[in-house]
């Protein structure tokens, strides 16, 4: 429940589901960063697919770990949602 309101209006049922079952907020978590150096990109020949990249920092700028992965999204009651997420670490 807190997960949907927090996270409700930027993914869809189905996705969030898919995160809580991974465990998703857990490994981010445990990386305890803050990110640096985002990349978003449109994958090519997929719609409304990104790839997305980023560096991982602790509070003294050393970079802890280093993510990437793709986000899906789908129109949905008007509003765009996150409906796949992957993330590799």
């Amino acid at each position: 429940a807190f997960l949907q309101a927090q996270l409700g209006d930027a993914m869809t049922a189905d996705c969030l589901d898919k995160v809580m079952t991974n465990r998703l907020p857990t490994r981010i978590a445990a990386l305890s960063g803050q990110p640096a150096g985002l990349t978003l990109q449109k994958r090519s020949g997929a719609d409304h697919c990104y790839d997305f990249s980023a560096d991982l920092q602790a509070a003294d700028g050393t970079t802890t770990a280093s993510v990437t992965g793709t986000i899906t999204m789908v129109k949905e009651d008007g509003r765009w949602k996150a409906s796949a997420i992957t993330l590799d670490l």
